[in-house]
């Protein structure tokens, strides 16, 4: 049995490559589709709350993790990749921040 030529062993190294290229691609997408899901997610329960006209619709982290089911670090990521996701800091009476506040920004402008 001779040794593959090293033609043949850039060939195979060439589909790998390719191989492993379109698993990157398809994996991006993948990601970005489950992304844009939650944040989709996430602006309808914001919206569904502020809506409701009890209040001004401002939710807390824990409040949107039990509801919507997301974790803090993906709210947080569509409140600053997402204008229409504002945040809101309530400050307590010692004038420091108390609780962070996400709402509906229908213009998307405020921030």
């Amino acid at each position: 049995m001779s040794c593959p030529s090293l033609q043949q062993v850039a060939n195979i190294s060439s589909i790998i490559t390719g191989i492993g290229a379109v698993l990157g691609a398809f994996a991006y997408i993948r990601h970005r589709y489950a992304f844009h899901r939650k944040l989709k997610a996430l602006e309808k329960y914001l919206l569904k709350e502020k809506l409701d006209k009890k209040d001004n619709g401002q939710r807390t982290l824990i409040r949107i993790i039990s509801s919507v089911g997301l974790t803090e670090d993906e709210i947080l990521q569509i409140s600053f990749s997402n204008p229409k996701v504002r945040r809101v800091v309530k400050v307590g009476e010692d004038n420091l921040a108390k609780t962070l506040l996400f709402e509906y920004d229908p213009d998307g402008k405020s921030k």
